[in-house]
């Protein structure tokens, strides 16, 4: 019996690293100490620059370069950054001569997922360039998702200004598909002129993984968030006279803090930002597609053990209704192969009214890093570049 209990509760401590893991990876811990830092750097993995130094393209004021089209900076130390990257929040990026590019060729933009500047998926846009389409990324800080919405409509909405016959294709990953339906899907965003949206391991139900952190009834998302990394919130009172750069630093940190308990607080499946979007008809005049993947950690026997032990575990939650931490362990298809890919689960993902869907074995975080070159990511990005040859006119 005592080593029946151990392995049981192994199990449990894998599950519980793992979702932790797939928390710092996929929804955005690791970069919460980069937005702290200012930083909106390049992948070392996609051979880009890191930012620094050049204007960004502000919408509708002034046209700017590519952070990577310039020559390289020296990298900041750790915890530092330029003051043109801190400078660095919402952002259009747009190639060079975009407005020269055939009008059969639709222009592509990336809307990248949480704590990402765009780098990234910057592969994906390399897979369009190279077939002649113009590109451009979007970058964003993290802060409510319908208010990065209203910026990705305002700057759709100045191409359209530019170039009125000029059609758009959006490529998303993961928080970005949420971005981009906040604004296709909403009547007064709607720039009408994207034509296709693909759509990367989108959380389009949100993520169960979220509900690990220990949230607390009417506690102020930011509070959560601190509370599960053994700190206090940030504090609504400001110091009577702090140093400058001190002033400065606990400013980001607490922007940063509360941007990122935003964006989590909607991703919670059920969240008012969710119900709010999914209650929403598709947009008839876009063409959607999604990828999802089903390479994740725990093999389906794993989970069925798990779920049967916390079924004579948990009895007075059960009556309750309430779902407690080790219901919750049991009930995580994200981390169970064939179910989700690590940070998002295959039925979460999938949208109603939406039948271009393809399962793929990725996972969430290896999409876009390890296992680009892999056979099962170059079948998915056939795909995607079959979608953007023939987006709808």
């Amino acid at each position: 019996m005592g080593a029946v209990f151990c392995r049981r509760l192994v199990w449990v401590c894998r599950w519980w690293l793992l979702g932790t893991l797939a928390l710092v990876e996929a929804w955005g811990v690791r970069a919460l100490v980069f937005q702290q830092a200012g930083a909106a750097q390049a992948n070392p993995d996609d051979g880009q620059h890191a930012a620094g130094g050049q204007a960004t393209w502000s919408f509708s004021e002034h046209a700017g370069a590519d952070p990577a089209d310039s020559p390289p900076s020296p990298p900041a130390r750790a915890g530092q950054a330029s003051a043109s990257e801190k400078r660095i929040s919402y952002s259009l990026f747009l190639d060079p001569d975009w407005q020269k590019a055939p009008k059969e060729k639709p222009l592509v933009i990336s809307v990248p997922g949480m704590g990402s500047t765009g780098t990234p998926i910057e592969k994906v846009l390399e897979l369009a360039r190279n077939e002649r389409f113009p590109c451009g990324r979007f970058v964003f800080p993290h802060e409510p998702i319908q208010q990065t919405a209203c910026r990705l409509a305002q700057a759709l909405r100045d191409i359209r200004c530019r170039e009125p016959d000029r059609r758009v294709a959006l490529v998303s990953y993961s928080l970005g598909g949420l971005i981009a339906r906040a604004v296709i899907e909403d009547p007064e965003l709607d720039p009408g002129n994207v034509r296709a949206l693909v759509m990367l391991c989108p959380p389009n139900h949100g993520s169960l993984l979220l509900q690990l952190l220990p949230w607390k009834a009417n506690a102020r998302p930011d509070q959560a968030i601190s509370e599960s990394f053994g700190r206090k919130p940030p504090s609504t009172k400001q110091p009577a006279n702090p140093p400058g750069a001190l002033a400065n630093s606990v400013g980001q940190t607490e922007s940063a803090l509360t941007g990122m308990a935003a964006v989590w607080a909607d991703l919670r499946p059920g969240s008012a930002f969710l119900q709010r979007l999914n209650s929403r008809p598709r947009n008839p005049n876009v063409r959607y597609t999604i990828l999802l993947g089903d390479r994740a950690y725990l093999s389906l026997k794993d989970q069925q053990e798990l779920q049967k032990w916390v079924s004579q575990i948990a009895p007075n939650q059960r009556a309750s209704g309430e779902k407690s931490f080790w219901q919750l362990i049991g009930q995580l298809d994200e981390l169970v192969h064939g179910r989700g890919d690590g940070a998002v689960s295959i039925a979460r993902g999938r949208l109603d009214g939406v039948q271009d869907v393809h399962i793929f074995h990725f996972s969430h975080v290896g999409l876009l890093r390890s296992e680009w070159n892999s056979p099962e990511v170059r079948r998915a990005q056939e795909v995607i570049l079959d979608r953007l040859r023939t987006c709808p006119p």
